[in-house]
């Protein structure tokens, strides 16, 4: 009898059309990478950010204007990880 999590991972297969494909060693390196580049750029924004904030003083405006520009960094950088790490599961460096 499979257990839920096998039956599952099951459907998944059949709702993408086949087996998951294993990840190598390198692609798995890459990917770890990828990830740990963009960890740090989002802590560099975040620190130039409160920069800003402790700068902009009690200009409630100004300071919510600088955290929505984070915001959107933030979704940029992700987006493009994740645009790269589907490149490396695909196969295509």
């Amino acid at each position: 009898m499979k257990s839920a999590i096998e039956l599952a991972i099951e459907k998944a297969n059949e709702m993408s059309g086949g087996k998951s494909k294993s990840l190598t060693g390198e692609q798995k390196k890459k990917i770890g990478e990828i990830r740990q580049i963009a960890e740090a750029k989002i802590a560099e924004t975040r620190i130039m950010l409160d920069d800003k904030i402790s700068r902009l003083g009690g200009n409630f405006e100004a300071v919510e204007q600088a955290k929505a520009e984070f915001r959107i960094d933030k979704s940029k950088i992700e987006k493009d990880t994740e645009r790269k790490v589907t490149k490396i599961r695909e196969g295509v460096s």
